[in-house]
């Protein structure tokens, strides 16, 4: 999905693809991953106004960010976005550099509802200038 990074608030999700090529020693079905990424990005999209997801795909405003790895170069100015080459089995839902939702990390796909509404708070507490440590990557709600 292209952005113009307008007023858009960007979350990035990293998704495992080409799972045909690495089949021979996983279980990955593509499908569901990319079902993942349309129940995550449509459930973001409700909860967060302006939101726009992008799947492998880092807004250039976001490289100074050391989350995001793996691009690959893009030296056209008319393109405000790296492609990124998506790890294996990544589920990877982030903003601004923030880990919200990790499935490398954690081993399991998003709860959709949970994930969205962590994005939501990520987003609101962020332009408040509020700690969102609780809301990332690792942490578990109370």
């Amino acid at each position: 999905m292209q952005s113009n990074e307008g007023n858009e608030t960007v979350f990035v999700i990293e998704t495992c693809q080409n799972c045909k090529d690495h089949h021979w020693n996983t279980r990955h079905d593509e499908g569901k991953y990319l079902e993942y990424f349309n129940r995550v990005s449509s459930a973001i999209v409700e909860r967060v106004p302006n939101a726009l997801t992008m799947r492998n795909q880092i807004p250039k405003s976001y490289l100074p960010y050391d989350l995001y790895c793996n691009l690959i170069p893009n030296e056209d100015d008319n393109i405000p976005y790296f492609q990124q080459v998506p790890r294996t089995g990544g589920f990877e839902v982030s903003y601004k550099g923030l880990l919200i939702f990790s499935k490398l990390q954690g081993g399991y796909w998003p709860n959709v509802d949970l994930v969205a509404s962590k994005c939501a708070a990520v987003v609101e507490n962020s332009a408040k200038g509020q700690d969102v440590s609780a809301f990332l990557a690792g942490v578990t709600p109370t």
